[in-house]
């Protein structure tokens, strides 16, 4: 609506593999290298429009440490790279945690329009 993208939201659903995999063109197991001190697999995928990469620590929780994504559709194929450290998978909230509480002389401002969704323009070689 607001035309705001998260580069990793597929890695946050229930269900990511289903999601990533989608489209693939090819994939590659890279070995084994250390992220943040952990050992990690290192995974390469590549579909039409995204490169990414994960690395995944070597543990029983095999959870990511790391992703990096290269948007092929966009001129200059930017990157953006998250390292992911301290997962807690049982977090616990108070009822009130989600519960807007703004900040004394905080003040509303206006969003933009909604517009229709558009994809940026496709790279030229």
């Amino acid at each position: 609506q607001y035309r705001i993208s998260l580069p990793i939201a597929d890695l946050l659903v229930a269900n990511p593999d289903s999601r990533l995999v989608k489209n693939l063109t090819s994939q590659t197991y890279v070995g084994q290298t250390l992220v943040q001190g952990a050992v990690c697999h290192h995974l390469a995928f590549q579909t039409p429009e995204v490169d990414w990469e994960i690395w995944i620590e070597d543990d029983p929780k095999p959870l990511p440490r790391r992703l990096l994504l290269t948007d092929k559709s966009v001129e200059g194929s930017p990157q953006m790279t998250a390292n992911l450290s301290h997962w807690n998978l049982t977090p616990q909230f108070s009822a009130d945690f989600f519960t807007f509480k703004p900040p004394q002389n905080a003040q509303k401002i206006k969003f933009l329009e909604s517009a229709p969704a558009t994809r940026p323009a496709k790279a030229t070689k």
